[in-house]
């Protein structure tokens, strides 16, 4: 365990700021510890007693990572493994679960939230056009409770699929050009959102499937208030207004 104040070799008061190198991590491993101090300190004060000293700005800004899903530069299709993951989706609460969208499996894998694998979603690096596969999933859109759904952008298939928490296919939203992707209000009345990158539009639909309305023109991008320039992503706002 060190107390770190100044870089090592620095001769300034241990006062004054400094800008040298040393002094600039030594700041960066101080914010670190001010992260993870407060109560946990004992007294509520901000800690200056550094564990490990291989902090990153990411640590000093409190965004260290608490658990890691995958293996670090290693690709694979087994359930321990991830290619290309892009979407993620998680249930709120203890029991809820993490939903992983990978373009290069072709999947959708769900984990609980230590990790586990509990199903996957499509067929391991399999791509395909039946309602058993994807083709470069991008992203994923899950409503609350054991009888939710599981909305899923099937961005070359031109699609959302709708399944089941057991992961049952239900239902596909057609019509997408390049679908990227999805959200979903809450609610039996709730609409579902879909981003379609290649036409430039965002679809609504009811989630029985019926197309709402359009947003944007049809495969004419542009910056005006009635178009969209490869619109990637989608979120609403709860509640009627």
């Amino acid at each position: 365990i060190v107390k770190a104040r100044h870089g090592r070799g620095c001769k300034r008061a241990k006062d004054t700021k400094c800008k040298c190198p040393g002094c600039a991590r030594v700041a960066l491993l101080l914010r670190a510890a001010d992260t993870l101090g407060g109560e946990a300190c004992g007294d509520g004060a901000p800690s200056r007693w550094l564990r490990v000293l291989d902090y990153t700005e990411g640590a000093a800004a409190g965004r260290r990572a608490v658990r890691q899903f995958g293996v670090t530069g290693v690709e694979g299709s087994d359930n321990n493994h991830f290619y290309g993951p892009i979407g993620v989706w998680v249930e709120p609460g203890q029991g809820g679960h993490l939903y992983v969208t990978e373009e290069g499996n072709h999947r959708v894998q769900v984990l609980t939230k230590e990790g586990a694998h509990v199903r996957t979603i499509g067929v391991s690096g399999e791509e395909g056009d039946d309602n058993r596969h994807f083709c470069l999933p991008y992203d994923v859109c899950v409503t609350p409770g054991p009888d939710g759904r599981i909305y899923v952008a099937d961005s070359l298939n031109n699609r959302v699929q709708a399944f089941t928490k057991e992961g049952v296919y239900e239902r596909t939203f057609g019509g997408l050009g390049n679908a990227v992707g999805v959200c979903v209000e809450p609610g039996p009345g709730g609409h579902v959102y879909a981003a379609a990158y290649g036409s430039h539009q965002v679809k609504v639909f009811t989630k029985s499937g019926a197309n709402v309305r359009t947003l944007g023109t049809a495969n004419m991008l542009g910056a005006g208030n009635n178009q969209f320039a490869y619109p990637h992503c989608v979120r609403v706002e709860p509640g009627p207004d």
